[in-house]
């Protein structure tokens, strides 16, 4: 049942998405029967940079890859919602985004001014473009407010981890990064920015304190 139920999501994908939307525009574009019209290179572009974005930024598993590829409107209508949350949520991650939304944008328009045979297919790399850049901005704005809480604290021993793998994990199952006060465990809090005392039933996931 399991296996029928992947390949019945399969073929619905297929014959929904996958061939009406991506394949049969680009082979009657091949054998020269109709030019590969432009609604259909955009969204071949945005389907294959959900496969990206998920295959970086998705949690182990898998879950959001095979989401993406059976169902790629649904990452379609996520994403900007997405961006949205953390636009309004974590305001200290603007300057990550704008920073990838300023080098994207630059490279779009460039592509579109240099490379006039590029200009449809120009989506997709500026997206990635606009991901390169704004991943490592983000990465390093929060390895730098974990470090100066830990320092506001006068931490006994500290330790963090990417903002990638926060991603991935994600609590309550891993902790983001935690530190020792006073031998108390604090767990750091992306929504508060700053270090929080773990609760008792989670303080094992801090480890010991080796330092």
């Amino acid at each position: 049942m399991h296996m029928l139920g992947w390949a019945l999501a399969l073929g619905l994908s297929i014959l929904l998405w996958w061939y009406p939307v991506l394949v049969r525009p680009a082979r009657r574009a091949l054998i020269g029967r109709s030019p590969y019209p432009l609604w259909a290179a955009l969204l071949a572009q945005l389907t294959l940079f959900g496969l990206f974005f998920t295959t970086f930024f998705g949690a182990d598993g898998g879950l959001e890859f095979f989401v993406v590829f059976f169902a790629p409107p649904v990452f379609l209508a996520a994403f900007p919602n997405w961006l949205a949350s953390i636009w309004v949520e974590f305001p200290y991650l603007r300057p990550a985004l704008m920073s990838g939304i300023a080098s994207g944008t630059t490279f779009f328009l460039l592509t579109n001014l240099l490379v006039s045979n590029w200009r449809r297919h120009a989506l997709l790399p500026a997206l990635i473009v606009a991901t390169s850049v704004a991943y490592p901005v983000a990465n390093r704005t929060v390895q730098t407010l974990m470090a100066q809480e830990a320092e506001r604290l006068s931490v006994t021993c500290f330790e963090a981890q990417s903002l990638l793998t926060s991603i991935r994990d994600g609590w309550p199952y891993e902790l983001h990064a935690y530190a020792f006060v006073d031998g108390t465990p604090y767990y750091w809090s992306y929504a508060a920015v700053r270090f929080l005392p773990l609760p008792q039933d989670k303080q094992f996931l801090a480890g010991q304190c080796n330092d």
